[in-house]
C-alpha cells in the first residue's frame, strides 16, 4: 500500500453503514466514483484532499468517528493529514543567512567608459585597476571569469538569487542591506526585444549594461558618475544579473 494508506487505521462510512475493513471500504468508495478510480489512490499524498471534493467531507478525529451523514472519519497512526507544501516558491531573498557587510565605505572612484567597456570599466572602479586591466583577461558574458580576476585584489563575487523581473523590484532590498554589489540589466525596455531568439549568425540578443550599487548609489561607468539608486534609469529595465562583492576568503562566492 502507499504511505498514506499505510498509516490508516480504521475509516468510517457513516453514511453508507459501511461495517467492511477499511482496505475494502476505501476501494469500495472510490471505485464508485469515476472521478477517483481506485487504482489512483496508492501512493497519491493527495488522495484525500480530491476525495473529498469528489464524493465526501473529511474529518480527520483522534478516536471515534462522528456520526455525521456524507462524512468520512478516521483515525491514524501518523499525525493527521496535512496538505504537501508547495513544490516551489515564488521568490527569494537577495541575501540570506546572517546580517554582514564588507564594502559599503569602500571608496570608489567613478570612472567614465570608453567604447563599450562597461564591465572592465566596472571591475576596475572596483579593484582600482584600470580597465585596460581587464580587456581581453575576462569574458564579458562570463561573471565567473569576472571573479576571479577579481580575486588578485582580495575581491570576488558572490551570486545573488534573482529572475528577470523588472530592476525597481529589488532596488529596495539592495539598498536596504547597504553593501556593494554590480547589477546588470538588459538596455531594452520592451519585454518582446528582451526574449526574442538569437541572432543565428552571431548568438546576439540585445544590449546589456552592468553598474555598480553601493549604499543606496549607483555608479554608472556609462556616465562616469554616482546617482541616488532609486531615480537611475535602470529601474524600469529587466535584470540581468545581480551579485555581491565580498572578500577574496568569503564563503560565498564564484
Amino acid at each position: 500500500m502507499g504511505p498514506l494508506l499505510d498509516g490508516l487505521r480504521s475509516v468510517c462510512f457513516e453514511s453508507d453503514g459501511c461495517n467492511l475493513p477499511w482496505e475494502d471500504a476505501v476501494f469500495k468508495r472510490t471505485t464508485s466514483n469515476r472521478d477517483w478510480p481506485g487504482r489512483d489512490i496508492e501512493g497519491n499524498p493527495q488522495f484525500a484532499k480530491r476525495w473529498s471534493k469528489a464524493r465526501a467531507k473529511l474529518c480527520f478525529v483522534e478516536g471515534t468517528c462522528r456520526s455525521t451523514p456524507a462524512r468520512m472519519c478516521d483515525t491514524m497512526s501518523q499525525p493527521p493529514y496535512k496538505e504537501t507544501p508547495m513544490p516551489f516558491d515564488t521568490n527569494s531573498l537577495l541575501w540570506t543567512g546572517r546580517s554582514e557587510n564588507h564594502f559599503r565605505d569602500r571608496r570608489i572612484q567613478p570612472i567614465e567608459q570608453t567604447g563599450p567597456h562597461c564591465v572592465s570599466t566596472v571591475l576596475a572602479m572596483l579593484s582600482g585597476a584600470t580597465p585596460e586591466r581587464f580587456q581581453g583577461v575576462v569574458n564579458t558574458q562570463d561573471p565567473v571569469s569576472w571573479s576571479d580576476a577579481l580575486k588578485e585584489y582580495g575581491l570576488k563575487l558572490a551570486y545573488c538569487p534573482h529572475d528577470n523581473r523588472r530592476v525597481k523590484f529589488y532596488a529596495p532590498e539592495l539598498v536596504a542591506l547597504n553593501d556593494l554589489f554590480t547589477v546588470s540589466y538588459f538596455t531594452p525596455s520592451e519585454p518582446a526585444e528582451v526574449w526574442k531568439d538569437p541572432r543565428p549568425k552571431d548568438g546576439w540578443v540585445c544590449g546589456s549594461h552592468i553598474v555598480i550599487l553601493q549604499g543606496g548609489d549607483i555608479i554608472d561607468p556609462a556616465r562616469g558618475d554616482r546617482v541616488p539608486a532609486l531615480e537611475h534609469r535602470c529601474m524600469e529595465k529587466f535584470t540581468k544579473r545581480i551579485f555581491r562583492v565580498v572578500p577574496a576568503n568569503h564563503p560565498r562566492g564564484l
